[in-house]
């Protein structure tokens, strides 16, 4: 504040942010931007969310809910300091009016001080509310994470369940650059194993089936049970011929520790889907199947690169 010639006074547009020494107050978080960096966070959670199953939607309107109150209540806040504000400056005007220097200063002190002290309490309510958010944010985080796991997950055996299975494929489809193959495996008689002693014993033949391809896959192999009695594994880095030796003897293997099995082998070729190079192994399956069980069959394709080789050999 000034006193100018004629005892006109001029008060700073900024004495909100300012005390009487001139020394910057600490600023409130802005509505937009505090809203803004909510909804960024809570949206992403909703984006992540919306990538399960139709099963799990309640999740995301968990993370919905969680927008809609952690938005409601910073808009409330903000408008509440708004108002404050809007009468410190109604109150800040009046004091033009005031002639006595000295009571003008007493009064100015005073709207200071309370609007410091407004600043103070605004502040604590803020971290409060942040530091609640934040905790919700973690236990959203946490209950994601379980529930893309468990809708990923076969609750048999552990492992990855179809609709894991359907995107890693696709994905491995997509994106890779070396050879794929695919394994698809029948546990056979299994209908007579369920019939005669049970489907308890049923599901322990399953359970060690899967642990025993688990167990025997490398790094970056995926092994799934489709459902029933059928298991999947994707493979990389292999031809369809070393496929085939290292997937007989692992049915050898399975059929001595757990209980007969049949294999059937599929490679990615050039313009393979998802559903032909399935549609491939499965054929095959259904061979081996038929050709006496307790075997590996293969369904070979031609790749692109082989046939313009034999083209230009032939030229």
């Amino acid at each position: 504040m000034r006193v100018l010639s004629g005892g006109v006074v001029h008060y700073p547009h900024d004495l909100i942010a300012l005390d009487l020494r001139g020394s910057a107050q600490p600023a409130i978080p802005s509505a937009d931007v505090a809203t803004q960096s909510c909804a960024t966070t809570c949206l992403e959670f909703a984006r992540r969310s919306q990538q399960l199953e139709q099963h799990r939607v309640e999740d995301l309107a968990a993370v919905v809910g969680a927008l809609h109150e952690t938005v409601g209540a910073l808009g409330a806040e903000m408008q509440s300091w708004q108002g404050d504000v809007q009468s410190a400056a109604g109150r800040f005007q009046g004091l033009v009016s005031q002639p006595d220097p000295e009571v003008l200063r007493t009064q100015l002190i005073d709207e200071v001080r309370n609007l410091r002290q407004a600043v103070v309490d605004r502040r604590r309510r803020w971290e409060a509310t942040r530091k609640e958010y934040v905790e919700r944010v973690s236990e959203l985080e946490v209950q994601l994470r379980t529930t893309r796991a468990e809708a990923s997950t076969d609750p048999l055996t552990g492992l990855a369940n179809r609709r894991a299975f359907d995107r890693e494929l696709g994905h491995r489809l997509r994106s890779s650059h070396q050879r794929v193959v695919l394994a698809l495996f029948d546990v056979d008689d299994f209908k007579g194993v369920n019939d005669t002693h049970g489907h308890a014993e049923g599901d322990k033949v399953l359970s060690g089936i899967a642990a025993m391809l688990s167990s025997s896959m490398r790094p970056g192999d995926m092994v799934a049970r489709l459902g029933g009695d059928e298991f999947a594994v994707i493979v990389a880095g292999l031809t369809l011929r070393q496929a085939e030796n290292r997937f007989s003897t692992l049915v050898s293997e399975i059929a001595v520790a757990v209980h007969g099995v049949s294999c059937g082998l599929a490679e990615f070729s050039a313009g393979d889907t998802p559903k032909s190079l399935y549609d491939r192994a499965d054929t095959a399956l259904y061979d081996a199947k038929h050709g006496g069980k307790h075997r590996v069959s293969t369904r070979a394709s031609a790749f692109v690169r082989d046939m313009l080789e034999g083209a230009r050999a032939s030229a």
